[in-house]
């Protein structure tokens, strides 16, 4: 048998102690049987990146730029303990934020199913996959000890010499301080990751910020990737000239539902409130936190009187105005009520002249 060549070399990071082993058994065994293998290699075992001051490590960053495409090793990230055991010049820094930060810090944690293995939660159908944006924050955090009282500021000087100043803390006896950091493009080039990501996959997308508690960092996140996704989602809202309006009490919301059919309801709810809405007029949808669970509302001012009763409105097929030349909403509407009790809630949908209302309730 023909083995399959390879065009574009394959950089091949080797990592410590067992994976060693289990990346060379994969060759021998799944790889080289098969492919003419052609890679370019670094050893990123912690002895090698000693004897080389980490420049190893930059280096298969740098060749994975090149080549597109890479396969890492597990490494160790030293600490006290690996000092005398290793012998080495110095703690060396994490490999995998090292090559973050060269490659702009996107990484995707993809679980792998196994047939048998059942996750806990038992509404969970797909796998969760965890966008991680690791450029800059901790991995490239500034650390300092206090070792007396004293004030800790952060500064910022800009260019022509002027200085921002905030105070971290009045120190009245030893303590620690630590600096983080982080620029708007490379949020920007997480978030669009995300988003590409995201649609590739066909998964839906979550994203969640302390923006609570850190009001101008997390925050900042948080403002980055609704620009952008308003930059490509908003036109739908613009046609209809609406505003969507969300409020979330600040305490965490938590359900136990199945997130394939939760986003099927949503989105029925929202295609209608986009078809059958008022023209400049706005949509609110309120979020109650329960004991265990949430009540959810959405509210919105109908285009036309809805002249008929709220279970008459959710009948398969059904218009809310017959007088309507458009595709029906009664489908959406029974579709999102029989999903809701799939997951074991309740959709109530009140009307009161031209307000329409809808009630989700975990």
């Amino acid at each position: 048998m023909e083995k399959i060549k390879m065009a574009t070399p394959l950089v091949e990071m080797d990592g410590d102690e067992m994976t060693r082993i289990l990346w060379q058994m994969i060759k021998d065994e799944l790889l080289n049987p098969f492919i003419e293998l052609n890679t370019e290699y670094y050893d990123l075992g912690l002895e090698h990146r000693n004897a080389t001051d980490d420049q190893v490590t930059v280096d298969s960053a740098e060749a994975t730029k090149k080549y597109g495409v890479a396969v890492k090793c597990a490494t160790i990230t030293p600490n006290a303990a690996r000092m005398d055991e290793y012998d080495l010049k110095e703690m060396w820094k994490s490999p995998n934020g090292t090559i973050r930060a060269i490659l702009d810090g996107t990484v995707f944690r993809t679980p792998i199913v196994v047939k048998g293995i059942e996750p806990c939660v038992r509404n969970w159908k797909k796998p969760i996959t965890i966008a991680r944006h690791a450029y800059g924050d901790v991995y490239k955090g500034v650390e300092m000890k206090i070792p007396a009282a004293g004030k800790c500021e952060l500064v910022y000087t800009a260019e022509d010499g002027t200085e921002m100043r905030e105070t971290i803390h009045n120190f009245t006896g030893a303590g620690i301080v630590q600096g983080q950091h982080n620029v708007n493009a490379s949020i920007e080039s997480f978030a669009r990751s995300c988003f590409n990501y995201a649609l590739d996959q066909k998964q839906d997308l979550w994203f969640a910020t302390k923006d609570t508690i850190s009001k101008k960092y997390d925050h900042t996140f948080k403002d980055i990737f609704q620009e952008i996704f308003d930059a490509e989602y908003k036109e739908k809202f613009e046609k209809n000239n609406l505003d969507l309006i969300i409020k979330n009490d600040v305490t965490p919301v938590m359900i136990q539902a199945d997130g394939r059919h939760l986003w099927r309801v949503f989105d029925n709810l929202m295609n209608n409130i986009n078809k059958y809405a008022q023209p400049g007029t706005r949509v609110y949808i309120d979020i109650i936190p329960k004991d265990s669970g949430a009540i959810i509302t959405f509210k919105n001012v109908s285009a036309t009187p809805l002249n008929i009763s709220s279970d008459e409105l959710k009948e398969r097929f059904v218009r809310g105005d017959s007088s309507r030349n458009t595709e029906g909403s009664g489908l959406g509407l029974s579709i999102a009520e029989s999903l809701m009790k799939l997951m074991n809630g309740t959709l109530e949908l009140t009307v009161d002249g031209d307000l329409f209302k809808v009630t989700l309730e975990f």
